[in-house]
């Protein structure tokens, strides 16, 4: 568009030259691709890193006005991409819909995707059920799911939200459904975990359906794949609905199985027996299991722990049949008025989230009005189109002649341009023989620079086999025996890996001293390392992961990552654990 400007710009009106154009041209290009690198920068990092995505997109928002379309559809995806990972309100529906009616028409099929998406998110943020589905559903209608180029990544979120939509609606079938999608499509994008996460999620489902069966089959299933893919924590959470039914079943045995392994994983609870965050409601599991072997008092004391974090029902409900188990009917009668409050509130919040249901599709049927309305518009915008397309055939008509008349006079300009090529093919001619004579001379100075080369080579050798004992040898330390026999240890499958003996330390050491000379004098001298901190200095020096040093020096992760921390703060006054390994490789 802006060529032909130009073009007639010279041709018609005549206002300025050429050459300027073209300047100015150059210039907008210029800006031009210097946004679109940094929108390129921004989705790059939007996966792992949304809030640097959302820093550079807001650094050049008030400067997006004056861009071309198409960099502004993409700079206001991109910023309602990260607004959305970032858990940040999201533009209005109507400023978005400008974003989708454009990749509609101008975008692949992943662009398609997104956009739709991204504007069922705004609809399912504004509790709008229905119109989230139906972007949702128009989202995954636009995938190539046969295309090696598929987002499947965004795939299988999106029929995440669908299911979360479909638990919402109580719809346990679609919901199913959703979860299946959601897992085979998480599988293709590579994420293991949450296809793993997936068939955890059907439980629940199952759950719902009073299906112990398949409740039981599910969470084996998730339980085995955790395993195999090295979640060993989330591998014994897994089991979270079958304790429940080993209890109903009078199963204790198994039941407390369970939860001994469960309280056994490392992390999942404190030292005071406090489970973390989030996983409270295992105290009723925890609860019930007491009740179940007559221990009534530990059963009271973990049904009143579950009141603080807002599992007042279950409490309530457990501490009713302990007081009636014990015959204390005053306690009884006092949990049972608070049971009742309780089930009230539940109540409520049922209410209360099926009148959101109603009034969401209240504003779905009044989406409907809005898209009838806007469908006669746009008949009527049509019809304007085409009276402005016959304008736009007469228009061209009269500049089609306008254009033949300055033909002729550009024929002219064409001749006198060939007689200017003849001059400059003279000298060109007469450079190139100038080049030859040039380039003799260059082949002397490369001979002469090359056995400078080779001299230089020589004595590098020589220092080297006169003073090699005295550097760092990395590639020797690494082709060491030891250090060959502690990376084969790490690559084994099962992740059984034992820790290093006393022995193995002392090979270790011996070779990292002998290769590695002023990095071990630098870890030795004056620095006051404890044993692990040592140790762990070696291990960051060779690039072993935090998780195999942990199994190699049979402590904790934690301890791990303090022990680099404190290593890194003695060596180089550096409170970070991750930067040690940068450090130690500048010695």
């Amino acid at each position: 568009m802006n060529y032909c400007i130009s073009k007639f710009t010279k041709i018609l009106l005549r206002i300025a030259p050429l050459t300027f154009m073209v300047v100015l041209l150059f210039s907008a290009c210029t800006s031009d691709k210097q946004t679109e690198a940094l929108l390129e920068r921004a989705q790059s990092v939007m996966e792992d890193h949304p809030d640097s995505a959302y820093h550079i997109l807001d650094s050049i928002a008030p400067y997006m006005a004056e861009k071309a379309k198409n960099l502004k559809m993409s700079h206001l995806m991109l910023s309602t991409q990260a607004q959305n990972k970032l858990y940040l309100p999201l533009p209005s529906d109507t400023l978005f819909q400008e974003v989708v009616d454009y990749y509609d028409s101008h975008g692949t099929h992943n662009q398609q995707i997104m956009a739709h998406y991204l504007l069922g998110c705004i609809y399912r943020d504004r509790d709008e059920a229905p119109m989230a589905l139906q972007c949702y559903s128009d989202a995954v209608e636009r995938a190539d799911t046969l295309s090696s180029a598929c987002d499947y990544n965004t795939l299988y979120k999106i029929y995440g939200q669908m299911a979360d939509i479909f638990e919402t609606q109580v719809m346990p079938d679609e919901e199913l459904e959703a979860l299946n999608q959601y897992c085979k499509y998480a599988k293709k994008a590579g994420n293991i975990y949450e296809y793993i996460h997936g068939i955890g999620f059907m439980s629940a489902v199952y759950d719902l359906k009073g299906d112990t069966d398949m409740i039981l089959s599910t969470e084996r299933m998730a339980h085995d794949l955790y395993e195999k893919y090295g979640f060993e924590q989330d591998a014994i959470t897994a089991y979270s609905r079958t304790m429940f039914i080993h209890m109903n079943r009078g199963d204790y045995k198994e039941a407390r199985r369970l939860m001994l392994a469960c309280e056994a994983l490392p992390g999942l609870f404190d030292d005071q027996g406090n489970i973390c965050a989030g996983r409270e409601h295992y105290y009723f599991a925890k609860g019930l299991y007491y009740f179940g072997v007559g221990q009534l008092d530990s059963a009271e004391y973990e049904f009143k722990r579950l009141i603080p974090y807002g599992y007042t029902f279950d409490a309530y409900r457990g501490l009713v049949k302990v007081y009636e188990k014990q015959k204390n009917i005053p306690a009884a009668l006092a949990c049972m008025e608070k049971l009742e409050a309780s089930f009230d509130t539940l109540v409520s919040n049922i209410h209360a989230q099926a009148t959101r249901q109603a009034l969401a599709m209240y504003d779905y049927n009044r989406h409907q009005r809005i898209a009838a309305q806007e469908t006669k518009k746009s008949e009527e915008r049509q019809h304007i189109i085409y009276t402005l397309i016959l304008c736009f055939i007469l228009i061209a008509a009269i500049i089609f002649q306008l254009y033949t008349k300055a033909k002729a006079k550009k024929q002219i300009e064409i001749r006198q341009l060939r007689q200017r090529l003849a001059n400059l093919s003279d000298r060109l001619t007469r450079t190139k023989e100038d080049l030859d004579l040039m380039e003799s001379d260059l082949t002397m100075l490369k001979k002469q620079k090359e056995e400078e080369l080779t001299t230089l080579q020589q004595q590098l050798h020589d220092l080297r086999d006169n003073y090699g004992q005295y550097l760092d040898n990395y590639e020797g330390l690494v082709q060491s025996q030891p250090v060959v026999n502690l990376m084969k240890k790490l690559e084994t499958k099962t992740r059984k890996i034992q820790p290093l003996t006393e022995k193995e330390w002392h090979e270790i050491i011996d070779v990292f001293r002998n290769n590695m000379p002023q990095l071990y004098a630098f870890l030795s001298d004056n620095h006051l390392l404890g044993k692990i901190e040592f140790r762990t200095a070696i291990l960051t020096r060779l690039g072993i992961r935090s998780d195999d040093m942990a199994l190699l020096l049979n402590i904790s992760k934690q301890s791990v990552s303090n022990a680099r921390a404190n290593a890194n703060n003695k060596l180089f006054s550096d409170n970070s654990a991750r930067s040690l390994s940068h450090n130690l490789s500048q010695i």
